[in-house]
């Protein structure tokens, strides 16, 4: 008995290391999307990580296997391609969270999913996201990395439709971050 307790604050367990995960490493604006409930997109939703803090938010995603496992889940969630015309009313949601997505996205698809947000976030909706710094990028090259996000490119794609509010480094601030894989750039935008 000991020796399983043992285990589970060790973080051998994986159950505990599922929550480390989920509570040190998701940055704490994620959190504060759970208040809009039904009103949140997860924007490249894959396997569904955003849904372990708001199970009531929708989810779009391209992989199929991804999409099968969050349906048996009851997730809310639908196919499509997010550089694509979105199928969501315009002004629909209060926020919209794309989470390690738009690194896998040349300059051209990019400037279309910025596009599409827009179209779908009601007037002052939150586009949160969170991309890999400089060396999570660089060390993920190999699993379908193509444009590297900082904020002159979030500046440029956010022209005429959002405003850039916030933009910091998370769990570690600079000039620490450049020092470690997992670390974030998060940008928090409203929609004008």
């Amino acid at each position: 008995m000991l020796g399983a307790v043992e285990e589970s604050f060790n973080g051998k367990s994986p159950k505990i290391r599922g929550l480390i995960k989920l509570y040190l490493l998701s940055c704490p604006l994620l959190w504060q999307t759970k208040k809009y409930k039904n009103k949140v997109l997860d924007l490249g939703c894959g396997w569904g990580f955003y849904f372990k803090i708001n199970p009531l938010a929708y989810g779009i995603d391209a992989n199929p296997k991804a999409l099968d496992y969050l349906k048996k889940k009851n997730f809310k969630v639908v196919s499509g391609d997010i550089t694509e015309k979105l199928p969501f009313a315009d002004n629909y949601f209060k926020c919209v969270v794309c989470h390690d997505v738009l690194e896998h996205f040349y300059p051209g698809d990019i400037k279309k999913i910025f596009n599409n947000v827009y179209n779908i976030l009601e007037p002052n909706g939150i586009f949160l996201i969170l991309v890999p710094n400089k060396k999570g990028f660089l060390r993920m090259l190999s699993a379908g990395h193509k444009t590297f996000i900082d904020s002159k490119e979030v500046i440029y794609f956010s022209q005429g439709k959002f405003d850039v509010k916030k933009h910091f480094f998370y769990p570690l601030s600079r000039p620490i971050e450049k020092y470690f894989y997992h670390n974030k750039q998060i940008f928090y935008l409203t929609k004008k």
